[in-house]
C-alpha cells in the first residue's frame, strides 16, 4: 500500500518503446514517399502533339464535332406532318430548319434520299411525328473530307391518325467541316434504310 506523496517504483523494462519507434519511422517514410509522388505529378511536361488547328482537329477537338453532330441528328429527326406542310413562301419548314446545319448539296441529298416525297407523303397520311431517342456516337474520325461522325439511335414515331407508336433504329454518318466558328455538314451517308 502506498502512502500519500510517495510513488511506486518499478524495476521492469518499459514495453512498447521499440514498437512505437518502428511505427513512427514507418509513418515518416510514408509521408516522404507521398511528398515525392505529388511533386512528380506536379511537373508540367510539353505535349507530344502540336496544338490543333481548325483544319486538323485532334481527339480533344472531336468533342465539338460530336456535339454538333448530335444537334444535327435531333434536327434531322424532328419530323412532323405539320412541319412538312409548305408555308406561305412555298418553303417546307422541315428543310428550312436544316439550313444552318447543311451545305446546299448535302441538303439536296437529304431531301431526295432521307426525306424523299414518298416518305413525306407517308408522314402526312399517317399524321406522324418523330423524335430521336438514345442517340449514340459510334465513332468519330478525322479525314481529308472532314470529320466523319457515325451516329445510331432510335426514331420514335407516333401516329395521330392511328393512335399508335413505333420505334425504328437509325444509323447514319455525317461528314462535318469547320469554317471559322461555324460547322457545316458536307455529306450525309445513310447506313441503313429508313423503312
Amino acid at each position: 500500500m502506498l502512502k500519500l506523496g510517495k510513488t511506486q517504483t518499478t524495476t521492469s523494462k518499459p514495453k512498447g518503446k521499440f514498437k512505437g519507434m518502428i511505427f513512427g519511422t514507418g509513418a515518416v517514410i510514408v509521408l516522404v514517399v507521398a511528398a515525392i509522388l505529388s511533386t512528380q505529378n506536379g511537373f508540367n511536361f510539353k505535349p507530344s502533339q502540336p496544338a490543333a488547328t481548325a483544319e486538323d482537329p485532334t481527339d480533344h477537338d472531336l468533342v465539338y464535332y460530336q456535339a454538333f453532330a448530335q444537334k444535327v441528328c435531333i434536327a434531322l429527326n424532328n419530323i412532323s406532318y405539320v412541319n412538312l406542310v409548305p408555308d406561305a413562301n412555298n418553303d417546307i419548314p422541315y428543310f428550312k430548319s436544316l439550313d444552318p446545319y447543311f451545305d446546299q448539296a448535302t441538303q439536296f441529298k437529304v431531301h431526295n434520299g432521307f426525306m424523299d416525297s414518298e416518305h413525306q407523303q407517308k408522314v402526312q397520311a399517317l399524321k406522324l411525328f418523330c423524335t430521336a431517342e438514345n442517340i449514340n456516337i459510334v465513332s468519330s474520325q478525322n479525314g481529308s473530307a472532314g470529320v466523319t461522325v457515325w451516329l445510331t439511335g432510335t426514331n420514335q414515331y407516333g401516329s395521330a391518325a392511328k393512335m399508335t407508336t413505333a420505334n425504328w433504329p437509325f444509323s447514319f454518318k455525317l461528314v462535318i467541316q469547320k469554317s471559322g466558328a461555324d460547322y457545316k455538314v458536307t455529306d450525309f451517308i445513310l447506313q441503313q434504310s429508313k423503312t
